[in-house]
């Protein structure tokens, strides 16, 4: 039996693994989408653990489906992955939620292009970004760090435009949270 929600969930967190199975004999690898939520206290509680064949838009949808059925209501907040069949689930399924990039994947993804002698200290300014009491000295502390950058590394133009484009929603979700 499905359990019924009983409280309300301001933002979802959102993600997969892959686990290796057995499917009819076979060792296959599967898809295990997690979801917890978060209540306005703070409270955590995973709210659904579903095996899948795949990560996809249409796996996403039909788990987002079942929680709706079980009485979620729609989240402000949904942090994942940048996968873009879940990005589309997100926005599908809760039209009027926001999506925020998770700061561990953007981690990993940002620094998969900087140079490994540079990655501590790069890893070091972009949580002073996070760290920022305000919107105003976060943004502010991004461009710099995005004009920096281009200039030291001005072959390698995903590391500005990268961090332009997801950060930004870090930073103001970071800040509404918190506010």
């Amino acid at each position: 039996m499905l359990c019924i929600l009983e409280w309300l969930c301001t933002q979802l967190w959102v993600d997969a693994l892959y686990e290796k199975v057995c499917v009819n004999g076979r060792i296959i690898s599967m898809a295990v989408l997690i979801v917890y939520g978060v209540d306005e206290n703070g409270h955590r509680d995973i709210i659904a653990v579903e095996p899948m064949a795949e990560e996809s838009r249409s796996s996403y949808g039909v788990l987002f489906q079942d929680l709706k059925d079980r009485g979620l209501a729609t989240p402000k907040l949904v942090i994942s992955d940048a996968h873009s069949g879940l990005v589309a689930a997100i926005q599908e399924s809760f039209p009027r939620a926001s999506w925020q990039h998770c700061k561990v994947h953007f981690m990993r993804n940002i620094l998969a292009y900087v140079p490994q002698k540079e990655k501590k200290f790069f890893a070091a300014v972009l949580k002073e970004i996070w760290l920022a009491p305000t919107a105003e000295l976060a943004r502010k502390r991004a461009y710099n760090v995005m004009d920096a950058y281009a200039k030291r590394f001005p072959k390698n133009e995903r590391i500005p435009s990268f961090f332009g484009t997801r950060s930004v929603y870090f930073i103001l979700f970071h800040l509404y949270l918190n506010a």
